[in-house]
């Protein structure tokens, strides 16, 4: 995760982290018939701070700074 490598985060731990999270976001997509760029990135971010708050937060900002 870029946003890890920003903050310092381990290597390791930022793998185990996003590993934890695509399967949480695996589970949630099920059975929904369509998911927008909006409602992935909010899933994503809002799981991501169960871990981490601060690389949550980079991740919601991502492409929003100037």
């Amino acid at each position: 995760m870029r946003e890890g490598r920003v903050l310092n985060r381990h290597t390791g731990a930022m793998e185990i982290v996003a590993d934890k999270v695509c399967k949480e976001i695996e589970k949630w997509a099920k059975g929904r018939e369509e998911i927008t760029q909006k409602d992935l990135d909010k899933a994503t971010a809002t799981r991501i701070r169960k871990y981490d708050a601060d690389v949550a937060y980079l991740y919601r900002m991502r492409g929003k700074w100037i």
